[in-house]
C-alpha cells in the first residue's frame, strides 16, 4: 500500500499511529463523499457499532449537514453471539451492528424537530431522564445493544449525546438500579412486570417517522 494511502487510512492506530480524531475526520469525509455522489431520492446506510458516541455524533451530524434525513435505525445482533469477547464480558461488550439508514431528498429538507433541552444541570441527570424515557414503553426484554442504540438517538435528538460518553459499565449500573437483571446466557436484560404486555425486542427500536 502506498505511503500516501496509509497516511489517509480510516483507522485508529496502525503503522502511522492514527488518532481517534483522525478516524472521525476520515469517517466524516467518507460520508460527505458518499452523499455527494448519491443521486436525489435515493437511500444510504451506515452500519456501525461502538461505545464511543463521538463516532455516532460524527455520522449523524455529517449526514444531516449534507441534507440527508435519518429514516430508520435498526439494531441487528443475530440469534447466535459469535464473539468470544462478548461471551466472556457480555454485559460490557457490544455485539452485532447498528444500521442507520438515511434518505437524500430531491430538495433540501426542513430542519429536524428538536426536543427542548433538559432543565437538568448535570449530564448524569440528563442521562437518567433519557434512560427512563427509553424504558417507558413496557418492554420486558431487550439486549444491551438495543437499549444503547436507542439512547444514542434519543440523546442526539436532545443535543446531549455527550452525556453518554462515560464508562461502559454505567449502562449496567443504571439498569440494575432500576431493577433489571442481565442474563449472560440469552444476553438480554429482563424484569417481569405483572400484567405487562409482551412485545418483540424490536419494539425498543421501531422504524423512525
Amino acid at each position: 500500500m502506498p505511503e500516501e494511502t496509509r497516511a489517509r487510512e480510516a483507522i485508529v492506530g496502525g503503522e502511522y499511529g492514527h488518532s481517534e480524531a483522525h478516524y472521525r475526520d476520515r469517517l466524516a469525509r467518507s460520508i460527505t463523499t458518499c452523499l455527494r455522489l448519491l443521486r436525489p431520492d435515493r437511500w444510504f446506510s451506515v452500519i456501525f457499532q461502538h461505545w464511543d458516541t463521538r463516532y455516532f455524533a460524527t455520522i449523524l451530524e455529517t449526514a444531516t449537514a449534507c441534507g440527508a434525513e435519518l429514516r430508520a435505525a435498526i439494531t441487528q445482533t443475530g440469534d447466535v453471539i459469535w464473539s468470544m469477547h462478548k461471551k466472556k464480558h457480555s454485559a460490557s461488550v457490544l455485539a452485532g451492528e447498528f444500521m442507520l439508514t438515511f434518505y437524500k431528498p430531491a430538495h433540501a429538507p426542513s430542519p429536524p424537530a428538536e426536543i427542548p433541552a433538559s432543565s437538568s444541570s448535570s449530564p448524569e441527570q440528563v442521562l437518567s431522564e433519557v434512560f427512563d424515557t427509553c424504558l417507558s414503553d413496557g418492554q420486558e426484554r431487550f439486549t444491551s445493544e438495543a437499549l444503547f442504540n436507542r439512547l444514542v438517538l434519543e440523546l442526539w435528538r436532545r443535543r446531549a449525546l455527550g452525556c453518554l460518553n462515560m464508562d461502559r459499565r454505567l449502562l449496567a449500573e443504571q439498569l440494575e438500579r432500576r431493577g433489571w437483571t442481565y442474563n449472560p446466557r440469552t444476553h438480554q436484560w429482563s424484569r417481569e412486570v405483572p400484567g405487562a404486555t409482551r412485545h418483540r425486542e424490536e419494539g425498543l427500536f421501531a422504524r423512525l417517522r
